[in-house]
């Protein structure tokens, strides 16, 4: 294989386990994803995804299947979303406790550097300028909940990452602008 498609295609498969077809418990989700970073096409293994609301049970498991020389492992954290505005926000906030709360009880070894959550149907149907207003406020959520010291970032609509506290505002203007 050439290098330049190894290097498009590295972290390309985010690990989805627990999550039908397979649908397994955390347990043995993990324990997979454990052995196929060890694997022979490890390179192309991306995040483990999980609910944000399910990181807390990670610990024990992460510390038990951790090897000499590991990397962080990468989360893309699964946000509760809401049914309005008001359930939407509670969620997130909940959601980046959850992410905070994993940073450090787990520094070093867990890395959640996705978040991935879904707009209320109301928000969405309701046009750009609410979008933009819900979009600003999850900015918001996440300035107030993460750190400079936490090494996450903020993915834009333009594929860059900047760090969150930086650029709260941008973030909320990109990502009404990709909506």
């Amino acid at each position: 294989m050439k290098q330049s498609l190894r290097t498009l295609l590295s972290g390309i498969l985010d690990y989805a386990g627990l999550f039908p077809p397979a649908k397994l418990a955390l347990p043995d989700a993990l324990r997979n994803y454990a052995a196929y970073l060890q694997g022979e096409a490890a390179w192309m293994l991306g995040r483990f995804v999980c609910p944000c609301a399910t990181l807390g049970a990670v610990d024990a498991l992460r510390i038990r299947l951790a090897q000499p020389g590991d990397a962080p492992w990468r989360f893309s954290g699964l946000g509760r979303g809401g049914e309005d505005e008001a359930s939407f926000l509670t969620g997130l906030r909940a959601d980046l406790t959850d992410v905070s709360g994993i940073h450090q009880r787990l520094e070093g070894s867990v890395l959640v550097d996705a978040l991935e959550t879904r707009l209320p149907a109301s928000v969405v149907q309701a046009g750009a300028r609410d979008v933009a207003r819900v979009a600003a406020a999850a900015a918001e959520a996440w300035c107030n909940a993460v750190s400079p010291s936490d090494a996450s970032s903020v993915k834009t609509g333009r594929g860059r990452s900047r760090t969150p506290w930086r650029e709260c505002g941008r973030c909320a203007i990109v990502t009404a602008r990709s909506v």
